[in-house]
């Protein structure tokens, strides 16, 4: 979970660092830091790597918010990543991405 402020192009910090197990269950509270009271774009990645947003969520010092999964939007299918063909000291892999092939230059 990264939180972007409005009018800023950077997510800050992964907030899950801030959990004992390093992960968040959708019924669990987890104290966010380093996030002062405004208007947040939030990315969320779950388990199996999918990613969606939650656009303009308000965000108070101090106070509970929620994000329901009805504000989740721009979800992403996670991606299968498999390499094609062996690997040489020197040179970047290709990769095939969801029966897409992809060369990293």
């Amino acid at each position: 979970m990264k939180f972007l402020k409005a009018g800023t192009h950077d997510f800050g910090p992964n907030q899950t660092a801030n959990d004992p197990d390093g992960a968040v269950d959708h019924d669990e509270r987890l104290r966010i830091t380093g996030v002062t009271t405004g208007a947040y774009d939030v990315r969320l990645t779950f388990e199996g790597r999918r990613t969606c947003f939650a656009r303009n969520v308000e965000i108070r010092e101090g106070k509970l918010f929620s994000i329901e999964d009805k504000e989740l939007v721009d979800c992403t299918r996670p991606c299968r990543v498999r390499p094609q063909g062996p690997m040489r000291p020197g040179h970047l892999q290709s990769l095939a991405l969801d029966g897409y092939s992809a060369v990293e230059a």
